[in-house]
């Protein structure tokens, strides 16, 4: 299971948990930054970004080129880099720094989706 900590550019903060369940990504994502605080949940596939699975849930997050050829949708990470896969869709045609990330073409190990045991990443969207 992955908890995902986000802050948008504008400060709104997002709590998503996800864990894969016969093959099937459940998330929910909390909308924290709402009084009161929101929930939703869909069922989701292993193959989406983390832009993608944002925009599942109606949350709007900058991009443009979503081929990890601009830094638009850089988020930088603060905790969990190690849960993440940079190359879930490509490879990033720009060099990053460590703790930088793109979400267009970035999602989350597949293998720390299953079991119980949670997996932290928080982040924050650089650019507007």
């Amino acid at each position: 299971m992955i908890e995902f900590h986000l802050t948008d550019v504008e400060g709104a903060q997002y709590r998503f948990q996800l864990k894969l369940e016969d093959q099937i990504l459940k998330t929910t994502v909390e909308f924290l930054s709402k009084d009161p605080v929101e929930q939703k949940t869909l069922d989701l596939s292993t193959d989406l970004s983390i832009l993608e699975i944002g925009e599942q849930f109606g949350i709007e997050l900058p991009y443009s080129c979503r081929a990890g050829a601009c830094t638009t949708c850089l988020c930088k990470v603060e905790q969990g880099k190690d849960n993440l896969n940079q190359n879930l869709l490509g490879e990033p045609i720009i060099d990053l720094m460590e703790d930088e990330f793109l979400s267009c073409i970035g999602g989350f190990q597949k293998d720390l989706l299953e079991g119980e045991e949670k997996h932290v990443v928080r982040a924050i969207w650089q650019n507007s």
